[in-house]
Parts: C-alpha cells; structure tokens; sequence
C-alpha cells in the first residue's frame, strides 16, 4: 500500500488551526470582558460566586482548546517540513545515482 502526502495541503491545514486558535484567543477576551461587566451588579450575590467559578473554569477550557489548536497548526507544519525535506532528499539521491550511471 502506497500513500502520498501533498505538504502543501498540510500547510493549508496548519496555518487553519493557527487562524481557529486565534479565533479562540479572541473569543476568550470577549467572553472576559462580558463577564467583567456582569460581576458589579452581581456584587454580593451567590450569583457572583457561581459566575466566576463558572468564568475561570471556562477561562481553563478555552486556554487549554486554544493550547491544543496551536499545537496543532505546529504539528501540521513540522510534518509538511519534514515531508518537503524527505522529497528533497530522495529526488537528490535518485539524480546523483542517475548521473552516475550516464557516466
């Protein structure tokens, strides 16, 4: 069984988890700032309590979803790098055995 892998399809998707674990980061700081305009009038409430647990246990989540998408895209492009060098190589190799023989 053969396969192939086209590094250029593997950037595309690479540099796609980058933009989606950027898009969390955002979203993140969104959802910080709604949340901090909640707590005053909140204040003194058990509400308030129940929300920032709530805000810091999310606040871990999308940290560790946007960790992961980065991880990702990172992945991604060492594994198109070392498709890309492993092509090189081996076209390298078949044209230095190649000329050999045409000597």
């Amino acid at each position: 069984m053969t396969t192939s892998m086209d590094p250029a399809a593997v950037r595309q998707a690479s540099a796609a988890a980058a933009d989606d674990a950027t898009e969390t980061g955002q979203y993140t700081t969104v959802f910080e700032a709604e949340l901090s305009t909640a707590y005053p009038s909140l204040a003194g409430t058990q509400s308030l309590t129940a929300l920032q647990n709530s805000a810091t246990a999310w606040g871990t989540v999308l940290g560790r979803l946007q960790a992961d998408q980065q991880r990702q895209s990172d992945n991604l492009a060492t594994c198109a790098d070392n498709q890309s060098r492993a092509d090189t190589n081996i076209a390298d190799r078949f044209h230095a055995v190649h000329s050999h023989r045409a000597e």
